[in-house]
């Protein structure tokens, strides 16, 4: 039979377990990888041959788990930078991901210890603007659920498009959402109440996409060096 003094250790030790999973993948946006993010950006900029110019800063947001996970946050501005946007944001989601790649090689070559490093990055207000018209179709889609009092499926959605709408329709009580699907096929199914399913409206997509993000960045540095 375990001691008061043993249970108080496993206790100590369990609980320093999870403190270590919960910090486990945090990455801080220090000046180093701010500075980085910026010539980055410029050298791209000027390879596009696009006239504008890049914000970078650090941001920040709180996950379902309610821990603090920090980003680059960049900000695209100038004239005629459509290109850098495209068709339903395809080119931005690209552009993203390139910067991303990049940068985490970058500084993983200078510290192999480095962490994944999340890069958001925004087009003359682009990711505001498609946040609104996702909501709008949100609300639309909500209303043809209850009307017909059964699921709708949305189209297929980037993670952070679905996460968008878990978000807006998880402030109605009326209706919840799940997603489904695999890769770049997966989308939203929004539920009446009662139906059965919706699920997935406490799924945290941002943080999906981020083990993702790493896993695959993960994969492609692990075969640049075998």
């Amino acid at each position: 039979m375990k001691t008061k003094m043993a249970m108080a250790k496993e206790k100590k030790k369990t609980k320093s377990k999870k403190e270590e999973n919960k910090n486990e993948g945090v990455v801080k946006i220090d000046k180093k990888v701010i500075k980085e993010t910026e010539k980055l950006m410029k050298d791209l900029l000027k390879m596009f041959e696009v006239d504008a110019e890049a914000t970078v800063e650090k941001g920040s947001y709180t996950d379902v788990d309610e821990n603090e996970n920090e980003f680059v946050d960049v900000k695209i501005d100038g004239e005629d930078i459509g290109v850098l946007i495209g068709y339903m944001g395809r080119n931005l989601r690209s552009l993203q991901k390139i910067v991303a790649l990049i940068l985490n090689n970058k500084m993983r070559s200078k510290d192999e210890d480095t962490g994944f490093i999340r890069v958001i990055i925004d087009v003359s207000g682009y990711r505001e603007k498609r946040e609104s018209s996702l909501e709008r179709m949100a609300e639309n889609i909500r209303e043809e659920v209850l009307a017909r009092d059964e699921p709708v499926d949305l189209p297929s959605m980037s993670s952070y498009e679905r996460r968008v709408i878990h978000t807006h329709l998880g402030e109605f009580d009326d209706v919840t959402t799940e997603s489904f699907g695999e890769g770049q096929r997966r989308y939203v199914k929004v539920f009446p109440v009662g139906d059965g399913g919706g699920a997935g409206g406490d799924v945290d997509e941002e943080k999906v996409a981020i083990g993702n993000e790493k896993e695959k960045f993960d994969n492609e540095n692990k075969n640049v060096k075998d």
